[in-house]
């Protein structure tokens, strides 16, 4: 399993998870900054989610007949469409496109944001953890799978509401989390939810 990069005792990496359904809050960019802050900006990793753009894909699997394998390339481009959107609206970040360029962003004090297609290409190729390549693994198992392999600190999911049940069975069965991510939580070291709309975080 890949180590992640660079880590010591005192500065572990954070992998942060944007939901996509949070691309329309009033004030993204602050509340985004606020997060990284108290999670320790030098050494995140942000993760955007599908939101509307994966909807977009979902609706035409169905149209269109789309192979599983197909509908997850393109899902993972309409993370990619909407990480490009907030690298724009965080002026201290960049996309990275494998592994090796986060530590780089760090010290030139910059916010690594994932470029999915690329970086799980290059993860997957080096993974002894599956990631299932259907729809039952959305953009919170693809991030809580990159904590995972990169044996991440924490995973932070930003959400837009607060977190239902103890038990992510629980979140899962509700449609807050994908069908997955219970069986990739099992790997992640820590995991908390923030409701970025109110503003609230639950561990």
């Amino acid at each position: 399993m890949p180590a992640s990069p660079d880590q010591n005792d005192d500065s572990k990496l954070v992998v942060c998870k944007l939901g996509g359904s949070l691309l329309s809050l009033p004030g993204l960019a602050e509340r985004i900054e606020s997060v990284l802050e108290e999670q320790g900006r030098s050494r995140s990793l942000l993760v955007v989610g599908g939101g509307a753009a994966a909807d977009i894909v979902r609706r035409w699997s169905r149209q269109f007949c789309l192979s599983e394998e197909t509908a997850h390339q393109l899902a993972l481009e309409a993370m990619a469409f909407n990480a490009a959107l907030v690298v724009r609206l965080l002026p201290q970040s960049v996309l990275v496109f494998d592994d090796s360029e986060i530590e780089p962003a760090w010290r030139e004090g910059l916010i690594p944001i994932v470029h999915p297609p690329r970086v799980l290409a290059d993860l997957e190729a080096r993974s002894n953890l599956p990631l299932p390549h259907t729809w039952d693994a959305a953009s919170d198992t693809i991030a809580g799978w990159i904590a995972a392999m990169m044996d991440a600190q924490k995973l932070v999911l930003m959400k837009s509401t607060d977190r239902p049940g103890r038990f992510w069975r629980e979140a899962a069965n509700d449609g807050a989390v994908d069908a997955h991510f219970p069986v990739v939580a099992q790997h992640v070291r820590s995991i908390e939810w923030i409701n970025l709309r109110a503003g609230s975080g639950d561990r």
